[in-house]
């Protein structure tokens, strides 16, 4: 199973060494090898600028010569994707939610009705399913619930066949940590 990570933390960071190891642990030696840890602080990212050339011009590229295509070919190539962010006003951070916006490159510019709702068709055939993790200093009951109506909808645009999303606490021991890992891969399991 390949998991890609798009994780808002520092790689060195205590919360993001917790998530990577469970989620290693999660996996067990063989597919262990399989996790791309994508920091999104080492790379540069451009803000989408909603030009629509990703869809008009550059068949699903965005047209900016930035990281993202890098990215965006993990994330799309693998099984379960896991996003790792912090919790800002109910929402993903500011380098998190640049990526969640350009990934609309991975969608066509049809809509389709589903379950009595548009959304745009998917561009490739195979999506990956949705692990949200946000971290919040103190969790708070309101902005959770506005992250996980969020990671909700955002799992439903981008095609995911299963998603799992929680707010854990900066302070969360690493078997807290493991808990939710564990309950989320279980979850999204393909």
């Amino acid at each position: 199973m390949k998991v890609c990570i798009l994780n808002g933390f520092d790689k060195s960071s205590a919360i993001s060494e917790d998530v990577f190891n469970s989620i290693k642990g999660q996996l067990g030696d063989d597919d262990a090898s399989h996790i791309e840890n994508l920091a999104l602080d080492a790379v540069q990212i451009q803000y989408c600028k909603g030009c629509f050339g990703c869809w008009f011009v550059n068949n699903g590229k965005c047209v900016f010569n930035d990281s993202f295509e890098e990215i965006a070919r993990n994330y799309i190539s693998s099984d379960v994707a896991v996003v790792l962010t912090r919790v800002v006003f109910g929402g993903y951070e500011a380098k998190v939610k640049r990526v969640i916006d350009k990934f609309i490159c991975l969608l066509l510019p049809l809509f389709e009705k589903t379950k009595g709702e548009y959304n745009h068709r998917k561009r490739y055939p195979k999506n990956p399913n949705l692990i949200t993790i946000g971290v919040m200093e103190n969790k708070n009951e309101k902005e959770t619930g506005i992250f996980r109506e969020l990671t909700e909808r955002n799992s439903i645009n981008l095609h995911a066949d299963s998603w799992y999303s929680e707010v854990i606490s900066e302070s969360d021991s690493y078997e807290a940590i493991n808990d939710v890992i564990q309950k989320a891969m279980k979850k999204v399991r393909v």
